[in-house]
């Protein structure tokens, strides 16, 4: 279903250029968080990188930039090599910041996994399959009673503005149903996808629904970062090129003269591997790579001494093919597990949802004066008789990096903790709001006191939640 028709080598190409091209645009337009700049603090996913050097950052990313950028213009037989140290550059950069774990960041990891390692119409496959789920998860994730009733009715609202339409007008009951249509158009267009019938409606319905996000988030509209309007430019393009491009014949039953003979071997194994397909007669190219153990031909004397068959490839490459395979393959299952608390919410295609939990930090007032200077326009008006101030995170973020928090519990009590560090304040107040029941919108609330609290909460996570020790400037001058 996935797999064919068959796509031809210059369509992989194309992909590999407009991922790359994207990519680039977004690091530039989101270029703060990758530099590793010290206005905002960073959370890595180990431990033992909390000490690493900020030059480690910009050696990343440089080597990443011209990476890309060879990429973008060579042939495939050239750029294989690079692609891996993009690959390995670009998991370096998300290792020392969970920030920089951006959904199309991830999924262009995927994308590059996939295209460099497998044979293409496999690669294909697994791209189709990525691309599928990001729409389902991301529809399931919105039919929320957060999103109904916070997000989505900002959603609307924009969109019945931008199209001269009074929301006031419609009742509270009417806006919430009308809310649905967001996921409902994800959705459609992930089952449109799915079912090769019905493609050729969903690539201009989802076409359609990017560009009218595109006007909701834009400047016209919400007014949101730059980054979220260039993925959905992306996302428009992946389904052009992956879903829509060039296609070999449907009939076709070879590509350049082989046709895999599919041994007799478990097919969830030939799967697995990347030898064999789900059709009994897949096509596939020398050039790909394909482990081809067929059996003789007839007449031809089967030789056993033979150590390598013609079209086999090193048993080294069948262990990576099923390595990345089996990444691939967890993409497409653990967002599935996102709403039991075992998976993060971006790479679980959350965006926008309103399921991730939300972290509050106080300071006391008379500590404010300890605090970074960049932190202070970000702290909330006095009022008569408040012992604390609230600090506004997530607009600190946006404005500092181009970025939106990254969220996850443990990441926010790391940046709570990077504050309490920077101006030497143990008496930090943080308020903990845990992600939302799915129909009723409540949320489950408690707070840490004390900076010794919330260093006891974040060593209770899996992944780390300590902050970098090189990205906080100390002491700033008193506020007024």
């Amino acid at each position: 279903m996935l797999s064919q028709p068959y796509p031809v080598e210059s369509q992989r190409l194309l992909l590999r250029r407009i991922s790359c091209a994207g990519t680039l645009l977004l690091i530039c337009v989101t270029w703060k968080l990758w530099t590793g700049q010290s206005s905002f603090p960073q959370v890595p996913f180990l431990h033992s990188l909390c000490n690493a050097s900020i030059w480690f950052d910009r050696i990343l990313l440089g080597v990443l930039l011209l990476g890309l950028v060879l990429l973008l213009f060579a042939k495939r037989a050239s750029g294989k090599g690079w692609a891996w140290i993009s690959v390995g550059c670009l998991v370096g950069l998300l290792l020392l910041n969970q920030q920089r774990f951006q959904p199309w960041a991830y999924q262009f990891l995927l994308i590059m996994l996939a295209i460099h390692t497998l044979p293409r119409q496999r690669a294909f496959m697994w791209v189709r399959a990525l691309i599928i789920s990001i729409y389902l998860y991301s529809a399931w994730n919105k039919f929320d009673y957060q999103f109904t009733h916070a997000i989505g009715q900002r959603f609307l609202e924009t969109a019945l503005q931008l199209l001269r339409v009074d929301p006031t007008g419609y009742a509270a009951e009417s806006r919430i149903r009308m809310a649905h249509i967001f996921p409902l158009a994800e959705g459609l267009v992930g089952v449109g996808l799915l079912l090769p019938p019905l493609r050729r409606w969903a690539i201009p319905i989802g076409v359609m629904m990017h560009t009218g996000l595109i006007a909701i988030l834009g400047p016209l509209g919400m007014n949101h970062n730059w980054g979220v309007l260039l993925w959905n430019l992306l996302s428009m393009l992946y389904l052009i090129v992956v879903f829509g491009g060039q296609r070999l014949p449907r009939e076709s039953t070879k590509v350049d003269g082989v046709v895999d003979r599919q041994p007799q071997s478990s097919r969830w194994l030939r799967l697995l591997i990347g030898q064999g397909n789900f059709s009994p007669s897949l096509v596939v190219p020398p050039s790909g790579g394909i482990l081809s153990a067929t059996n003789p031909p007839q007449g031809e004397p089967n030789n056993k001494d033979r150590t390598v068959k013609q079209g086999e490839i090193p048993k080294l490459q069948l262990s990576v093919m099923a390595i990345v395979q089996l990444m691939l393959l967890s993409a497409l299952v653990l967002p599935a597990f996102e709403t039991l608390g075992w998976w993060d919410h971006w790479p679980s295609w959350g965006l926008y949802s309103g399921r991730s939990p939300q972290v509050e930090v106080l300071i006391p007032v008379g500590e404010i004066h300890r605090l970074p200077q960049n932190v202070l326009p970000y702290v909330s008006e006095a009022r008569a008789n408040e012992a604390y101030r609230r600090i506004r995170v997530a607009e600190w973020s946006l404005d500092a990096i181009a970025a939106p928090i990254y969220p996850e519990e443990r990441f926010q009590l790391g940046v709570a903790l990077a504050l309490a560090d920077a101006g030497q304040m143990d008496d930090v107040l943080v308020f903990v709001y845990h992600s939302p029941d799915r129909w009723t919108g409540q949320r489950r609330q408690e707070f840490l006191q004390g900076r010794t609290a919330i260093q006891n909460r974040v060593a209770t996570f899996h992944m780390n939640g300590f902050p970098r020790s090189v990205t906080m400037p100390k002491l700033s001058t008193s506020i007024e």
